[in-house]
């Protein structure tokens, strides 16, 4: 009993440690084109035809016989026919149901029948081919990364309704495309899809995407976006340099991309309440837009989000938002700008060259204003400070209308030549007791001259005693205008005074005096 029980054991062991038979992978070629079966379970995948490059047409049969045997034709091997620049004309069997990477990629080929059972269309599958129609069957599923990339004559696809997933560049730059109906089995479209697409002006997305990704249609000049519902991102740059005259942007996304619909034609523009962000210069250079809403939700705007949108005249804020970032609005054609209640910071250049604003508001909660978020607005007229600015950031605005400013009592710090571009300030009022910190040249050498500075009372010798504040050739603390001051001096009749109410009895020629003549006074330049 033991000798059995051991030779068991013995014959278990080499069963264990021989090698484990496999299928034999025999080659034949038939009509040029080489196949290789499978032994095991008769199927053939085509290899290619080898080293003769000059085969025009490739015909692939349903099944071969090798043997006695017929093999069924199921598969067409990565880099079959990749180089075949002489070969135009392809006919799958009925049974191939996969396409290898690389298998077709820079030839001639200009006519595909595709199998009915066509599953896969592996990476860079067509690259670079002479095709100019495609249609997929119905039985295609996947459509891998840069499969028909860099066709430049393909002008049509027609695409399969069962269709889940098209890979990253897939049909990026077939530049002679003109349509993209995708179906609604599509789940996944992958980043540059249809990128560089340059004559691509009709899409329909499918209703089964949760994601449009990065660049997927850059440059592409689509006449007609339409969002689905199923949409909860839009990728970088998915939709730049589109010509939707109006678009839509449902409440489902949440999030807008970076460069999403850079350089586009759309007159109008509809956000969705539920977008939540919005990224860097999404619609940046869309210079016909006239008018923007932003919804409640959108509390996470982006740098440059509406830069050279040179059409754009009005635009309702998010109550939510707390920054105004760098660039917004940069040389955007606005003419009034309110600043809603919760913002604290406006960016550096937000408003920067926006030649026609006439009227900037400004909410009790703003703390700071960076630098040149208003430079260059020359039409600016009013600008409504309220208490609780506390920094005005170096070439903040610039205007050339005439400009009454009144600075709160809770501004601390000035930056250089924060009003150096207003050119026209007749008057200024500084209603803190403390003199604000101020950098070189905060106001024009004509401000100083010209305009009086009116501060609180008991505080004109700080405010003379101050850096940069002492330019002001006038001073006073409120509480009696220059001009009053003069006009109660003894023998005003014809006399004059400089800007801090002081008699002059020898006016210095090229200065600013206060004339007054009989009851009356005015600002002269001797």
């Amino acid at each position: 009993m033991k000798f059995f029980k051991s030779a068991a054991a013995l014959l278990t062991a080499a069963l264990l440690v021989m090698p484990a038979v496999t299928a034999r992978a025999a080659k034949v070629t038939i009509n040029k084109v080489i196949y290789s079966c499978n032994t095991s379970n008769h199927r053939a995948s085509v290899q290619g035809c080898g080293d003769d490059y000059t085969i025009k047409k490739v015909e692939i049969p349903d099944e071969i016989l090798y043997k006695g045997e017929n093999y069924k034709v199921t598969s067409i091997a990565s880099n079959a026919f990749n180089g075949c620049t002489e070969l135009t004309s392809v006919i799958m069997g009925n049974y191939i149901e996969t396409v290898g990477s690389n298998a077709f990629a820079d030839t001639g080929v200009k006519t595909v029948k595709f199998s009915e059972r066509l599953q896969i269309i592996g990476n860079a599958a067509f690259y670079n081919t002479e095709l100019t129609s495609v249609t997929l069957p119905e039985s295609l599923e996947i459509i891998r990364a840069n499969a028909f990339k860099a066709n430049h004559k393909l002008k049509t696809v027609t695409f399969g309704r069962n269709i889940t997933e098209i890979g990253d560049y897939a049909f990026w730059w077939c530049e002679a495309l003109t349509g993209a109906n995708l179906p609604n089995s599509l789940k996944t479209l992958g980043v540059e899809a249809f990128k560089d697409c340059e004559s691509l002006k009709s899409i329909s997305l499918s209703s089964s995407l949760t994601a449009i990704p990065q660049s997927a249609f850059e440059n592409c000049p689509v006449e007609n976006i339409v969002i689905p519902a199923s949409v909860k991102t839009i990728g970088e740059a998915a939709f730049c340099n589109h010509h939707t005259p109006s678009l839509t942007i449902p409440g489902t996304v949440t999030t807008i991309g970076k460069f999403a619909f850079t350089l586009g034609t759309n007159h109008t523009l509809v956000l969705g309440e539920g977008i939540t962000t919005i990224g860097e210069a999404a619609f940046e250079e869309c210079t016909s837009l006239t008018s923007v809403t932003l919804p409640r939700s959108a509390g996470n705007v982006g740098p440059r989000t509406f830069t050279r949108c040179y059409g754009l005249r009005s635009v309702t804020l998010a109550p939510t938002l707390t920054t105004i970032p760098a660039s917004m609005f940069n040389l955007s054609g606005l003419t009034s700008i309110t600043i809603p209640e919760g913002v604290q910071t406006i960016g550096t250049d937000a408003f920067n060259g926006c030649y026609y604003i006439t009227t900037a508001t400004f909410p009790s909660s703003l703390r700071t204003i960076q630098a040149r978020a208003f430079s260059y607005c020359d039409d600016l007229a009013t600008i409504n400070f309220a208490e609780g600015l506390t920094t005005i950031g170096e070439e903040a605005f610039g205007s050339y209308e005439e400009l009454d400013l009144t600075l709160p009592s809770t501004v601390t710090s000035i930056g250089a030549k924060a009003f150096y571009g207003a050119i026209n300030i007749r008057s200024v009022k500084a209603l803190g007791a403390v003199p604000a910190s101020m950098g070189t040249n905060v106001f024009s050498t004509t401000t100083y001259d010209e305009a009086p500075l009116t501060v609180p009372e008991n505080s004109v010798e700080a405010y003379r005693s101050a850096a940069e504040w002492s330019r002001f050739r006038s001073i006073n603390d409120g509480t009696l205008s220059i001009m009053d001051a003069a006009l109660g001096q003894p023998d005003a009749h014809d006399a004059y005074f400089d800007l801090n109410g002081r008699k002059v009895t020898n006016p210095t020629p090229g200065r600013i005096y206060i004339k007054t003549t009989s009851g009356t006074s005015s600002l002269i330049r001797k």
